[in-house]
């Protein structure tokens, strides 16, 4: 369906009647989103390091401010408090929505391993696709990379069980099997990559977090934020590193740490309304068109500024 066509017929579906520049508007928004202007595919981090743009969504995979190794451990790995855990347990487990380059999952596996050498871990990651050829690690992961890499797709030993599931999330997270003491929640940025980041994909994945385990982003999103709330987690904001904005830690029994500020655009934005998904097989146009209108509904639209955005993504 042409997009104008789809954000008529899902307005009328929210009994919405639509002015004309009101659809422009969010035709642009949509437009401008899923056609991002990039030239290269290749990117260094401020440390150097090599990191890759995705040619769909326009955004690295990694902050290129704060670095691979940085970003790794101070939005994913410390946030998920499996460092703590660690030092006491003989077994973890992680679930990782979005592989991506491996990156952080074996930097998980260097810093876990180098606490408690006999730790079993139990990694299971999900992924739609991966790219044809992999940048050079940063050498300090540079082992445990390459011991992911070359076990694709699975690897079962005495001390790792390791599993890439190539499927879309939303299909894939119907078959997995257990509970995860940490889910790494990657993905590029929400109105990028929309389709992992609706509330329906949420529920369907933190269904498989332990009682008091952790979920960890590197997004502040006021829409995923929403969601998570919404689902019954309390929401942390992490310490930004890299960038001005912080990331999110979310659990079923962590304390609530939000500032008044980000309470009041939790309670207050137009943008604070979760992305929808509810069939769990919409397109990232159908999503956007309907969190835009929902949007709008309420106030919120303003003028496209889509950009390229430097960090929106971690593995």
């Amino acid at each position: 369906m042409e997009l104008r066509q789809l954000i008529l017929s899902r307005a009328r579906e929210l009994n919405l009647d639509l002015k004309p520049r009101v659809i422009d508007l969010i035709y642009r928004n949509i437009h401008g989103l899923l056609n991002p202007n990039i030239t290269n595919i290749i990117a260094k981090t401020a440390f150097g390091e090599t990191t890759l743009i995705h040619p769909k969504y326009g955004e690295p995979y990694h902050s290129l401010s704060a670095g691979v190794i940085t970003e790794c451990d101070s939005k994913f790995i410390i946030p998920s408090k499996l460092l703590d855990k660690a030092r006491i347990s003989k077994e973890l487990s992680i679930l990782e929505i979005g592989f991506g380059l491996g990156f952080c999952l074996a930097r998980a596996l260097n810093l876990l391993k180098m606490i408690n050498s006999s730790i079993k871990l139990r990694l299971i990651s999900i992924d739609s696709e991966l790219p044809k050829v992999f940048p050079p690690p940063p050498e300090v992961i540079s082992k445990e990379h390459s011991r992911l890499i070359s076990s694709i797709p699975s690897l079962s030993e005495r001390d790792i069980e390791f599993s890439l599931i190539l499927k879309d999330a939303r299909e894939a997270l119907k078959c997995v099997i257990g509970e995860f003491d940490a889910i790494f929640h990657h993905g590029f940025s929400p109105l990028r990559n929309p389709e992992l980041w609706t509330e329906d994909i949420l529920r369907l994945a933190i269904r498989y977090l332990k009682p008091d385990g952790v979920w960890v982003s590197f997004t502040s999103s006021l829409a995923v934020r929403k969601a998570l709330l919404n689902l019954g987690l309390k929401v942390q904001s992490v310490s930004p590193v890299g960038r001005k904005s912080p990331s999110t830690r979310a659990g079923f029994n962590l304390s609530q740490n939000l500032s008044c500020v980000e309470l009041k655009k939790l309670n207050t934005s137009a943008f604070a309304i979760p992305l929808k998904d509810p069939e769990l097989n919409w397109s990232r146009e159908k999503i956007l068109a309907d969190y835009l209108i929902r949007v709008m509904a309420q106030g919120g639209l303003e003028p496209p500024t889509p950009r390229f955005s430097a960090g929106c993504s971690t593995n």
